[in-house]
């Protein structure tokens, strides 16, 4: 890497700490080249340096806004982690007293979670006339507005289109599109998706009963996991479950949780 390459570099790593918390290590060269060629070849920007300066000027927020979304947005898939499902539908929700269940899904981004969160709640009631009259309110947030617009449409196309789904999900909750599926209303309306940074304050979004926030949390430095879970943790209600991703841990967090091992996952449980 040439001087000017590695200056780009760090202004890049600076950048994306300060507006979306994520880190990036000595050892993320390729992944960054990787995700933004596309980018800087359709703006005609042929170096990080010059990428960075457009950056700082701050005359180009649709830019900034291109840049974290291609950092940001993961691959995903429905009901990824399966066993967390199965915790959510046979312990966790089953466990509510409430009459009204909100789920948060911290980091949607296109949108196969909440909706996988959405038909296992579907699912649920369907499932248990006794609860059927219960409504659960799903809130997905994420920072990378590309995603959330993918999101919000509901619709899915290609040969990954149906990753993780069953025959009988895909009939039952999707209509079909040309090679495209397409999420059925009655799974649409139960969720609300809004942009968030995590590593900002999350006061306006209430208490929730479930939170969902996995595969997140490797962007951001230890300090920063500590202080993004504390608030998580706070955000949750007592007898609340919090599930994290595989690999990922509360970092020291406590807050009054326990490990609930069940269905072959593991969530954490509020006192």
């Amino acid at each position: 890497m040439t001087g000017e390459d590695a200056e780009g570099y760090l202004a890049l790593q600076h950048f994306l700490e300060q507006t979306a918390g994520i880190v990036l290590g000595p050892g993320d060269e390729p992944l960054v080249a990787g995700r933004l060629a596309r980018l800087m070849r359709e703006e005609g920007i042929g170096s990080l340096r010059e990428l960075t300066r457009r950056l700082a000027s701050r005359a180009a927020p649709r830019l900034c806004t291109a840049v974290i979304d291609a950092m940001t947005t993961c691959e995903t898939s429905w009901f990824r982690e399966a066993a967390h499902f199965r915790l959510l539908t046979e312990d966790a929700l089953p466990a509510m007293p409430a009459s009204r269940i909100r789920i948060w899904s911290a980091a949607c981004a296109t949108g196969q979670e909440p909706y996988s969160l959405s038909i296992a709640a579907q699912e649920y009631l369907q499932g248990d006339p006794a609860r059927a009259s219960i409504g659960i309110e799903i809130l997905a947030t994420d920072i990378a507005q590309g995603a959330l617009d993918v999101a919000r449409r509901g619709l899915y196309c290609g040969a990954l289109a149906a990753r993780g789904l069953s025959e009988e999900r895909r009939q039952r909750h999707f209509t079909a599109q040309g090679d495209c599926l397409s999420v059925r209303n009655e799974i649409r309306q139960r969720v609300l998706f809004r942009q968030l940074n995590l590593a900002g304050s999350l006061d306006v979004l209430g208490q929730f009963d479930v939170v969902f926030c996995r595969h997140v949390l490797i962007y951001f430095s230890a300090a920063r996991r500590r202080e993004i879970l504390g608030r998580v943790v706070s955000a949750l209600r007592p007898g609340g479950f919090l599930f994290l991703g595989a690999g990922e841990t509360l970092d020291g967090i406590c807050g009054n949780l326990e490990a609930y091992l069940a269905r072959g996952g593991v969530a954490y449980r509020r006192h």
